[in-house]
């Protein structure tokens, strides 16, 4: 594994504020995952993905979609996530996507879509930022970091436009 690839599991495992060294390695286990099946992007795959980061962090959760709705944001305001019955489909629809894309701009709107339709109950970011960092190499570039502070607070702009 690359630098930059230990880097940004590291950095996105910050963002959610959990610092376990048994974090980590089930992220670098889920990112492992990912590259392997880096072609096969489907439901089964990205819930293997989320099963392999929140396996022991929450096993009630991991690898499973969610069947209650959720609410996200912040001080400015909450938005409900897509319904638990929209979720198959909406994520059926968004893997099928996975590879069109071919720009940066295409991979930032794909990564705010995988976090509307919010799959999981919980590990949503870590997962959505794997399946980006994966685009982002199959298309040639290198992970993206992004580190606690200004660079967290640029990456949420993303979602409130």
């Amino acid at each position: 594994m690359y630098f930059e690839e230990y880097e940004f599991l590291f950095h996105s495992n910050l963002i959610e504020n959990e610092r376990s060294l048994k974090a980590l390695t089930d992220s670098t286990s889920a990112w492992l995952f990912a590259k392997k099946n880096r072609y096969i992007i489907d439901v089964d795959i990205i819930q293997k993905i989320h099963y392999r980061l929140l396996r022991r962090l929450d096993i009630e959760v991991a690898g499973k979609i969610r069947t209650r709705d959720i609410y996200v944001g912040d001080k400015t305001g909450y938005d409900k996530c897509f319904e638990p019955g929209m979720i198959d489909t909406n994520l059926r629809e968004w893997s099928n996507r996975f590879y069109k894309v071919k720009s940066w701009t295409n991979i930032k709107e794909m990564s705010i879509d995988f976090l509307k339709i919010h799959p999981f109950e919980d590990g949503n970011g870590r997962t959505g930022r794997i399946l980006m960092n994966l685009q982002r190499i199959n298309d040639g570039m290198d992970p993206l970091v992004i580190h606690v502070g200004k660079e967290q607070q640029e990456y949420y702009t993303w979602f409130r436009k």
